[in-house]
């Protein structure tokens, strides 16, 4: 198995140099049914978009969510990655429940898919996630209203997640019906202490120096998912 997919973040925790959203989401986990009903990460490749569309729909449908403590109560939760939802979401099996398209390859029976899956109450007591990666492709089709129209009016146990490298073509009428998150380059040093992390993992420390592992930070240009596939090139 490839680094970059063995070492995919599975908690909010893992999440490497996104502060801002992290920390919200985490506060939000304390009741995953107040997450709001469509979420939408924009930035650059390797940021944690996607990984976040994971562990966000996880959470929904997680049977035993692990929880988080300090000495003021619960401050997060997070999927337990044991319960059949959660190896469903690990292992990319997409079923009713939890649906995951490429925008720019969402075909006539695609949609007709979401809108089913979004019209009734789903099966088992089960939240309906919806992610869409690049939403700015679909925001092209001719369904592009209709969906317009179900994310404005969700049904109650619905959620939308979306993501896109251009911000600036997704339609304001989207955005506006999204909590929205921008996700920024992440930074050398922490992009080396990720990596430090993962090669400790993978007993590899004799083969990567930090010096290395800050060249290969310095020259991911921000993006953690290439600096970790470096380390097996």
């Amino acid at each position: 198995m490839n680094l970059d997919v063995k070492h995919r973040p599975r908690t909010f925790d893992d999440i490497v140099g996104q502060t801002i959203p992290v920390a919200e989401l985490r506060k939000m986990s304390i009741n995953p049914d107040g997450f709001p009903k469509a979420l939408l990460f924009s930035g650059m490749t390797g940021t944690g978009k996607t990984s976040l569309c994971y562990i966000v729909a996880s959470l929904l449908n997680c049977k035993k969510p692990t929880e988080i403590n300090d000495e003021t109560g619960i401050i997060a939760k997070n999927a337990c990655g044991l319960c059949e939802s959660c190896k469903d979401v690990i292992a990319e099996r997409w079923h009713r429940d939890i649906l995951f398209y490429d925008g720019s390859k969402i075909e006539k029976q695609d949609f007709e898919r979401i809108e089913r899956a979004t019209s009734v109450v789903t099966m088992y007591d089960q939240n309906c996630v919806v992610i869409i990666e690049e939403i700015q492709e679909f925001a092209l089709s001719r369904n592009y209203g209709k969906l317009l129209k179900i994310v404005e009016h969700p049904q109650e146990k619905v959620y939308f997640i979306f993501t896109t490298m251009a911000l600036d073509k997704v339609p304001v009428a989207l955005q506006k019906r999204c909590t929205h998150y921008k996700m920024k380059p992440v930074e050398p040093s922490e992009i080396s202490d990720y990596l430090s992390r993962i090669v400790k993992m993978e007993k590899l420390s004799e083969k990567f120096t930090n010096d290395v592992l800050m060249f290969i930070a310095k020259h991911s240009d921000g993006d953690v998912r290439n600096a970790v596939k470096d380390l097996t090139r």
